[in-house]
């Protein structure tokens, strides 16, 4: 006979913790030279870690243990929901990077000391915005979840096996296997990032600025906003585009807050846990009256209206320069030599937001690409490339300085240490002979700026969430403090 089986399969986290996010143990490993502590509040426990020397990240935990404890009503109160366990915040300043991550269901957050500082967005207090931000993402995912955070997924499967004719052998080998997945978890990312962003209203610890605006402005009036659909993922976007996801979500979220009140995102999340509302747009229709996409439209429209309405004196009159980069979506800090020859940027051309390259062109050049030398941070160096000239060194991002006599230029890299830190220090480049000097060793140099006499460079280094400012005497090598901030004060592009 014919051997049938449908099968209801659960995944559980009884025995382990659910794996259908990548757990912060699996992506890292063991940094021996640190210690770690913990500071237990009512809702929390926040970990960070020291050295021998007492560098760490203890600063940032005494903080982060007060906002967590400043945050928790209002966010909690807002959706309706509570962790059911205490939430571990883990601390991390052995890196020089900037992030935060929310492993919602673990009740982990991760967060790296060093305050974000990008382009795409304007200022904020880090510690504020990233510990609400996340744990705002803890109570809104968990939310909308269909079932608890131990139930990750669950599938129906369809099994058929061979017929078979001995009397000893109860079925054949399996002939069909059909899997269909049940999703638990149905919450757009637009939705996820841009309640994250949104937090409350009174919390302002994240705020739409004139660089998101900018942005969404010009996307908006160039007729390529993010459709609804592209705004629920991040599937393959770049990383523009995926900027563009938090840009867009964030925006449209605080366009529902405003026509339809805060609690219309804590309903719409809410609804999203009904298993008969697998989608934004039922769930909107569930919660607030309005089909989501018909929502998104009257978004859009209003979107179109008022940038159109802003703009159009500009447009009237609008002046233009010729372009010098017109490849790559991140082209930033321009810097002219001081011979005022040749023009020096930092720019993602031919490649995504995080490999970054210094790229230096010859303005008394009439063909405009001719004397373009790239200074390649993301692949293979070393050679001639075609005509965009050839490539010198690994760089980094951030800020980059002349040396003044123009022969060189000086910029941050980040590197990883055999202690497993990741660490960014000065270096300097020729252009006439291509060779690189480390300028600095351990030091989390950035944002640097050559004095005008050339003995000495200012830069910006940081540790415990706290940015100083240094100098660097270029002929001894001894460094010097100019300032001894300590509670998180933050300096930047020093001149």
């Amino acid at each position: 006979m014919t051997m049938r089986l449908l099968a209801i399969a659960l995944a559980f986290g009884i025995a382990a913790p659910a794996t259908s996010q990548v757990r912060p143990r699996d992506m890292d490993f063991a940094r021996p030279g640190l210690d770690w502590y913990t500071i237990s509040t009512e809702h929390a426990r926040v970990h960070f870690h020291a050295d021998s020397s007492g560098a760490g990240s203890s600063r940032t935990a005494q903080v982060v243990a007060r906002i967590v404890e400043d945050i928790w009503e209002p966010i909690t109160s807002l959706y309706d929901h509570e962790p059911d366990v205490p939430v571990s915040f883990v601390l991390k300043d052995f890196e020089d990077y900037s992030n935060g991550a929310a492993y919602f269901f673990d009740n982990i957050v991760e967060i790296w000391a060093p305050a974000l500082d990008t382009p795409f967005r304007g200022e904020h207090a880090w510690l504020r915005n990233v510990i609400a931000h996340e744990f705002t993402h803890l109570v809104q995912v968990q939310k909308t979840m269909k079932a608890n955070r131990r139930l990750p997924f669950l599938y129906l499967q369809y099994l058929d096996y061979e017929d078979v004719l001995r009397p000893d052998v109860l079925y054949g080998y399996p002939n069909v296997i059909v899997s269909y997945p049940i999703p638990v978890l149905s919450n757009p990312a637009w939705l996820a990032e841009g309640t994250a962003q949104f937090q409350r209203t009174g919390l302002d610890y994240d705020r739409w600025d004139t660089h998101r605006d900018m942005i969404l402005r010009t996307q908006v009036l160039a007729d390529s906003a993010l459709s609804l659909a592209d705004m629920g993922g991040f599937y393959s976007h770049t990383s523009v585009g995926r900027e563009s996801v938090y840009n867009h979500g964030f925006a449209f979220s605080q366009y529902i807050a405003a026509t339809r009140g805060e609690e219309a995102l804590a309903a719409i999340s809410a609804a999203l846990s009904a298993w008969g509302n697998p989608t934004f747009e039922l769930a909107a229709k569930d919660a607030i009256g309005i089909d989501g996409r018909d929502l998104y439209d009257e978004w859009m429209t209003r979107l179109r209206s008022e940038y159109s309405a802003r703009t159009e004196s500009i447009r009237k009159s609008g002046v233009e320069g010729s372009v010098v980069a017109g490849e790559g979506f991140f082209n930033f800090h321009p810097r002219i030599s001081p011979d005022g020859r040749r023009l020096a940027w930092v720019s993602n051309r031919g490649q995504d937001f995080g490999l970054l390259s210094i790229f230096v062109q010859d303005l008394d050049r009439p063909d405009g690409q001719a004397g373009l030398i790239e200074i390649d941070a993301g692949r293979a160096t070393g050679g001639y490339t075609c005509s965009f000239g050839h490539r010198i060194v690994p760089a980094g991002s951030g800020t980059i300085a002349w040396r003044p006599d123009g022969a060189a230029i000086v910029y941050a890299r980040a590197s990883d240490r055999s202690d497993g830190r990741l660490v960014s220090d000065l270096w300097e480049v020729s252009l006439e002979t291509r060779k690189k000097r480390r300028v600095t060793d351990g030091l989390r140099a950035s944002d640097p700026a050559w004095s005008p006499d050339g003995r000495t460079i200012a830069f910006v280094t940081q540790e415990d969430g706290t940015s100083n400012l240094a100098l660097l005497d270029e002929g001894s090598g001894e460094e010097r403090l100019l300032t001894r901030f300590g509670s998180g004060e933050q300096v930047s592009e020093p001149r």
